[in-house]
């Protein structure tokens, strides 16, 4: 970004004109050269000074700021500038407001603080967490959602309730609503802490007799064949639901197993004793090689730190990016994903991010037969 140049005030004056015109969504920024729209210009008192204000305006244009539509002639006697246009360009905007410390108004901010203020007695923060955060409800007002807002210490006066219901009870019957809002929450009602009750996360668990490791798979399809294939040293476990590093999934009754299969009460018991950390066995993670599954990596591995990508499923993933069958990791859903950073896995750090962003492409889980996996079970 470019350094401020020296402007005098009348220029400054001008300037917060053109972004007026911005504010008020204008299709055009431009202001026309006469005594009611451009005064700095027409003061007759001070011919300087008019002169410094358009050799302002001049070098404002050079440097790209503005465009100075001017009349090809004018009659003798007048000013080169007379009846001809100003215009803030609109690549040029985000500079000026920079200039002039002035930041883009944005009017749904304003239309949400106005709702929120008729209910800021309520709001234990004062609504200072809510207001930072512009919402929207789709088909609802900014008023009606404030309101339903409101509505929360009083819902769970009544029960205590997971997050799924509080928002179908508050925010017209969409459940998933407060999905990544419990922090939001909390800050904006402290004391609702303790009746918010945890809802625990429902896993699909694959376990043969005298499992030595475990694998998480993110797909059911993929997730499915495995199971087919009754692996007889490896537990499965369905990843459904499990988008983030919540460490209390571990806790005794943060998560909920169903089997799959015919599982001795001693083969629960030694699961059980690894989920909550008492027993250690090595595990490994396989979902799509794309940003999104490596960002589940490595929230996989904050709550399971000895979790590594599962290196015979991604290897023929690898193959297929490599010789250009993967698809686009530009256009469509996948450019809303964000890149990881670091997943703390070295095979997925320094071998699978790598090769995504070298060939721009990413390949789903779906992609690889799981008969035609090599790996160790199959030689047993």
């Amino acid at each position: 970004m470019s350094e401020a140049p020296l402007l005098t005030e009348e220029t400054h004056a001008l300037l917060h004109r053109l972004l007026d015109k911005a504010d008020a969504g204008r299709m055009r920024w431009q202001l026309k050269c006469s005594a009611r729209e451009t005064p700095e210009l027409y003061d007759f008192t001070d011919q300087n000074q008019v002169d410094v204000v358009w050799d302002d305006l001049k070098q404002l244009a050079k440097i790209g700021v503005l465009d100075l539509k001017l009349k090809a002639r004018q009659r003798p006697g007048n000013n080169d500038y007379d009846d001809g246009l100003i215009q803030l360009k609109y690549e040029a905007e985000e500079r000026v407001r920079l200039w002039l410390e002035r930041p883009a108004f944005d009017p749904r901010q304003h239309l949400w603080d106005t709702a929120l203020a008729r209910y800021l007695h309520v709001f234990e923060d004062g609504g200072d967490a809510l207001s930072r955060e512009v919402l929207r409800f789709p088909g609802r007002t900014y008023e009606q959602l404030a309101a339903a807002f409101a509505t929360i210490p009083a819902a769970l006066e009544q029960q205590p309730m997971t997050l799924r219901q509080l928002s179908a009870r508050c925010f017209w019957g969409a459940s998933k609503f407060l999905d990544r809002k419990e922090l939001l929450l909390l800050a904006t009602f402290p004391s609702i802490a303790g009746r918010l009750l945890s809802r625990p996360l429902l896993l699909s668990v694959y376990l043969p007799a005298n499992f030595e490791e475990i694998l998480f798979v993110e797909n059911q399809d993929t997730y499915l064949g495995l199971v087919a294939l009754a692996p007889a040293r490896t537990g499965l476990i369905y990843l459904a639901g499990f988008r983030g590093a919540a460490l209390r999934v571990r806790e005794a009754g943060q998560a909920v197993f169903s089997y799959v299969n015919m599982v001795s009460t001693e083969e629960r018991e030694r699961f059980t004793a690894f989920w909550i950390g008492e027993k250690q066995m090595p595990s490994f993670f396989w979902g799509d090689l794309d940003f999104a599954g490596m960002a589940i990596l490595a929230a996989l591995k904050q709550v399971f730190p000895g979790v590594e990508a599962w290196q015979p499923g991604y290897q023929p993933m690898l193959d297929i990016l490599r010789i250009g069958r993967g698809h686009s990791a530009v256009g469509g859903d996948k450019e809303k994903q964000y890149h990881p950073g670091s997943t703390q896995c070295p095979y997925a750090d320094y071998v699978l991010i790598p090769a995504m962003e070298e060939h721009l492409a990413f390949v789903d889980q779906e992609a690889i037969g799981v008969s035609t996996i090599l790996w160790r079970e199959q030689s047993s």
